[in-house]
């Protein structure tokens, strides 16, 4: 784990071809950040793809998790390392852990990366702008933090990138209701031996659209124009002001 702290990548990959264990924790440090954590805790810290993908080749446990609770996907959110942090998510990590009171979709509002934030929103990330966290000033909120220090363009994006994130879930969802309703035949009938294939039966375009719910990159033109509707609409309902409710009787 010294090895990837000090980012040397050669006398990692040496030391992982004598079989070292990738997720051996560190010793803890009196009052240290890094208490507890293993090999991929340092690489994310580092931000180093290199090292993460070596790690995870030999063994290393993407979730696992250290004394603290923290995780290598946590540790690459709060150090905006969101490239690693897509990454990982691709490949498995569980998406809402959290540090720091924070998940990594958290942190990527908090760091005003939209386009990370649709994507984590669009694998399950859970936004919770109306999260309290302790460290900030006052128990402010997530979304009471963002509207004091980002500029209104930025906060519309990152409400942009929560709506179309989440309409991409529902999609993705909707696809994977179907692929559970593919109905698979039987030996084809009046074949000789009574046949040795199975097909499928699938709905017409089917294969098509789940190729595209998957595609994070694309989004149409018509869905923009609904996202800008939906997030002029969030943005209204936010500016206005709360309605003050009666005293109980």
């Amino acid at each position: 784990m010294y090895a990837v702290e000090t980012g040397s990548y050669n006398i990692c990959e040496y030391l992982l071809q004598k079989r070292a264990k990738p997720d051996i924790m560190c010793h803890k440090r009196q009052n240290g950040y890094s208490n507890g954590w293993t090999a991929l805790h340092f690489a994310c810290d580092l931000g180093d793809f290199k090292l993460l993908e070596l790690l995870i080749r030999n063994g290393a446990r993407m979730d696992i998790e250290s004394p603290d609770g923290d995780t290598a996907l946590t540790i690459a959110a709060e150090s905006g390392r969101f490239n690693l942090v897509m990454w990982m998510v691709r490949n498995g990590a569980y998406v809402n852990a959290r540090r720091r009171q924070l998940n990594p979709t958290q942190w990527a509002v908090f760091r005003a990366d939209p386009d990370t934030v649709k994507f984590l929103v669009s694998h399950g990330g859970q936004p919770k702008l109306d999260a309290k966290v302790l460290w900030f000033d006052n128990n402010e909120s997530l979304e009471q933090r963002i509207r004091r220090e980002f500029d209104p363009e930025i906060i519309k994006r990152i409400y942009l990138a929560i709506y179309r994130g989440e309409k991409l879930l529902r999609r993705r969802a909707n696809m994977i209701d179907q692929l559970g309703m593919v109905k698979w035949l039987g030996p084809k009938q009046g074949t000789e031996g009574g046949g040795e294939t199975q097909e499928t039966r699938m709905f017409p375009g089917l294969l098509m659209q789940i190729i595209t719910a998957f595609n994070d990159e694309k989004t149409e033109l018509d869905e923009k124009r609904e996202a800008d509707a939906e997030a002029e609409r969030l943005e209204k309902e936010r500016a206005r002001p709360e309605s003050k409710q009666a005293p109980k009787p």
